[in-house]
């Protein structure tokens, strides 16, 4: 773990160090003398000040090394009145407090870098104060190349104490460099002439006394005494203060400001007039100088305790999120503040590179007697267990989150009365939920199909698990003894005895199969139309419970029908996020169901076998069967141009390398440099290069568009952009049960897969939902008298 934090702190430190600056390499370089150089070669860095240890830049500007935490220079502020329909009020605490000016820059090259930039001159800025005392104009921090940045808290002044806000040098938390302007000079490279900058430390200090701030009615507060500052010769950088009573106690907003006017400056150029890596630090201190703990949560709404005009959403947040206080906000920044204790913390600062860290969520859950709710082993739910199938943990499962249910709802009256209504909302649900776990469950006690479905889907994911785990095994020709080495399969593994971690189900895991198997089962479910979506941080394993309900998905229609065998899964990642891992996983899953049916004595999973396929852009897989052959032969020649887009490099059962292999020695014509894809049929085909292996013939993944038009497999993975070719593809009527006349001749897809659901949010999810409709109405089973839609279930990791 120790390795692991330490992994973590040096990506940190690279992000910072790319983004926010300063780097922390280099070799000392004396610039106490002239820098000369006698080759280019020679003046390569990194390097440092050799008196300051401060970096210095040498390839490029200072603005176009960094673009996070740089204030500009405040040039001009246009006339307030000179756009008024642009002019909008924010709130801070329910009462105007940000005046922002939306403004139309032209941003054409003709136009110098300061003329674009909106001013506030000094000016303007007293007669908004005066004349608007509630405006506090940090519309300069929301700008492309901001001026200003800033945070706003609530604080609790005791008499006789000041305000204190500090711009340091290092970073009063996590100890690296902040705020820093570049200086130029000059060096000689192969006598020319070339401008370098070092970076060089500033500070403020400021202090404001409690009785400017008490008094202060949204006006700016005046400093107690002038600030101290280092390094600033030249930069005209202010901190302004900006206080009204809130209550009891005053809302306070610090600003940092660069109000260096270009026009007033003289032998500075413009990245001279710029502050890096910005940052700063407020706190209250007493009549002794220590800093106090009198910053307060920072207020709500004034409609945060009205029911009527809060949505249900803004009350459910609120109430997750009660005990987690947030004590500042940022303006043109992120706001940070140390640990409370109690309800008050001693400091806030202004971040422009923000760090926090996500606490891990653990899917563990304890019994309202303090033990552990168990993981729940596969092999009695897949049948592996003789007179056991498992039902029995099951049902501990439903009754202890309905006991849940029943105490939580016990404390609802202790909470705050504008929580009640979102706590009550929040167990109607949990009740809904048990509620449809329960059917789920009576499903699989009455109903033999569904059953049998369950206790197939449960062994395929049993085995795709263990199968998983199968290392890759290496795969090598020797050209001298033309003779082929496999790294052996130790042994078969054992579904009765997984390996640790593997084969048992998380509770929420299987909780979502019990809650969502009905409405897949029965296509005239109430709850078929009710989008599932199934969220757990990354690695918590959603991945396996949307997998296992597709099995059941799968292995339902082959029961229900042996002979409806067209595609039952459709499953859409958005544009190319799809990875050879994910393809892989499911894959092996496929190659689990086909086993299975295979296996089956009995014959009841149909004489077609489980297959799956990619349909994905022409960069990713080879479209059409000519190409594919094309790109065969590229890679059998190792022809440098070649890209191997056959997606699977190795066997989704016994892990077998296939693809290109590693040849031993001078390969001669003849030798084939390529194991696992072969022309065949007219097409290329995918097997399993170890020749005990039961997909040793072919393996059932198709990767090639025409192919998957031809065979239908029964899961189909793509991606939301190659959704649009149904316009343009008759062929891909097929996916859809359809024949060549458009007839639906076999059921359309029952399931319908989003991962990751919040990527189609904004710009991307309006181009998606073009084809939304037609998708749903093509996977629409209107054969019966009922129309029967598809089921849809969605998973995200990030959404709220």
């Amino acid at each position: 773990m120790t390795v692991h934090v330490n992994n973590r702190l040096r990506i940190l430190a690279a992000l910072r160090e790319e983004l926010l600056g300063p780097s922390s390499a280099g070799q000392p370089l004396n610039l106490e003398e002239p820098i000369r150089f006698s080759s280019w070669e020679r003046s390569y860095g990194p390097w440092k000040d050799a008196a300051t240890g401060e970096e210095i830049l040498t390839r490029e500007t200072p603005s176009q090394r960094y673009g996070v935490g740089v204030l500009f220079p405040l040039t001009q502020m246009r006339d307030e009145h000179s756009n008024p329909e642009a002019r909008l009020l924010t709130e801070i605490a329910g009462e105007p407090a940000v005046t922002r000016e939306l403004e139309t820059h032209d941003y054409s090259e003709d136009v110098p870098d300061f003329e674009v930039e909106a001013e506030i001159s000094g000016t303007s800025y007293s007669r908004s104060l005066e004349s608007e005392g509630d405006d506090f104009d940090l519309s300069s921090a929301n700008r492309l190349n901001p001026s200003s940045m800033g945070i706003s808290f609530l604080v609790d002044m005791p008499k006789g104490s000041s305000l204190i806000v500090e711009v340091p040098q290092r970073h009063s938390k996590f100890d690296y460099p902040v705020n820093g302007r570049y200086k130029r000079f000059q060096v000689e490279i192969e006598d020319t002439k070339r401008d370098w900058w070092v970076r060089v430390p500033i500070t403020i200090r400021a202090e404001f006394a409690d009785s400017a701030i008490r008094t202060a009615n949204r006006t700016r507060v005046s400093a107690r005494r002038e600030p101290t500052t280092t390094n600033l010769a030249g930069l005209n950088v202010q901190v302004e203060v900006f206080a009204r009573p809130h209550g009891q106690y005053q809302l306070v907003t610090v600003s940092l400001i660069n109000r260096t006017d270009p026009a007033q400056t003289t032998g500075l150029v413009k990245d001279e007039m710029l502050l890096f890596q910005s940052h700063f630090r407020a706190f209250v201190a007493g009549p002794d100088g220590r800093p106090i703990r009198c910053i307060l949560p920072y207020p709500e709404s004034r409609h945060a305790n009205d029911e009527l005009s809060r949505s249900l959403e803004e009350e459910s947040l609120a109430l997750l999120y009660r005990s987690v206080r947030t004590y500042a906000i940022g303006h043109g920044c992120a706001a940070d503040w140390d640990d409370p204790v109690g309800d008050r913390v001693i400091w806030v600062s202004a971040e422009p590179f923000p760090i926090f860290e996500v606490s891990n969520i653990t899917p563990n859950i304890r019994k309202l007697d303090g033990s552990m709710l168990p993981e729940i082993p596969m092999q009695p739910l897949a049948g592996l267990v003789p007179e056991d199938d498992g039902f029995q943990l099951l049902q501990e499962l439903v009754d202890a989150y309905q006991d849940w249910i029943r105490e939580k709802l016990k404390t609802i009256p202790q909470l705050p009365r504008n929580y009640h209504r979102a706590a009550a909302h929040h167990l109607e649900q949990c009740a809904e939920a048990c509620e449809r776990m329960k059917t789920g469950l009576d499903l699989l006690r009455n109903n033999d199909v569904a059953r049998k479905a369950f206790q197939l889907a449960n062994r395929a994911v049993l085995l795709q698990q263990i199968r998983g785990q199968i290392k890759r095994r290496a795969l090598e020709y020797d050209c001298r003894s033309r003779t082929e080495r496999l790294a052996p399969l130790k042994e078969a593994p054992d579904p009765l005895s997984p390996p640790p971690g593997r084969g048992k189900w998380r509770p929420f895991q299987i909780a979502f199969l019990l809650m969502t198997i009905e409405s897949v089962f029965n296509g005239r479910s109430p709850d078929r139309e009710v989008v599932e979506l199934i969220w757990f941080p990354t690695g918590g394993g959603k991945t396996e419970a949307y997998l296992a309900l597709a099995a059941f998905s799968m292995f339902s229609r082959r029961l229900k029908d042996p002979a409806d065998a067209g595609v039952e899964v459709l499953m859409r990642y958005t544009l190319r996020l799809l990875t050879a891992q994910q393809f892989q996983r499911a894959a092996s899953l496929i190659c689990a169901m086909e086993h299975i049916r295979r296996s089956d004595p009995e014959k009841s999973l149909g004489d077609t076998e489980f297959s799956i396929g990619i349909w994905v852009g022409g960069d990713n897989t080879p479209n059409t069967r000519e190409k594919a052959r094309r790109i065969l032969r590229l890679l059998e020649r190792s022809d440098p141009r070649a890209t191997n887009t056959f997606v699977l490099t190795q066997c989704p059962w016994c892990a077998a390398q296939i693809g290109p292999i590693r040849l031993l020695g001078k390969p001669s014509q003849s030798d084939r440099h390529v194991r696992g894809y072969e022309e065949a049929e007219g097409t290329v085909i995918l097997r399993c290069t170890d020749p005990d292996c039961e997909f040793r013939h072919r393996l059932p993944v198709y990767v090639i568009d025409e192919d998957i038009y031809d065979a239908r497999p029964t899961f189909v993975i793509g991606t939301v952009d190659k959704f649009a070719m149904l316009a343009w593809n008759e062929k891909a009527r097929a996916l859809f049960g359809r024949d060549q006349k458009a007839r639906q001749v076999y059921s359309p897809p029952g399931l319908i897969i989003q991962d990751e659901l919040h990527l189609i949010s904004g710009p991307l999810g309006s181009m998606v939902g073009l084809y939304e409709t037609v998708v749903e109405e093509l996977c629409t089973d209107r054969r019966g008298d009922t129309p029967i839609p598809p089921k849809i279930v969605c998973s995200t990791a990030t959404i709220r």
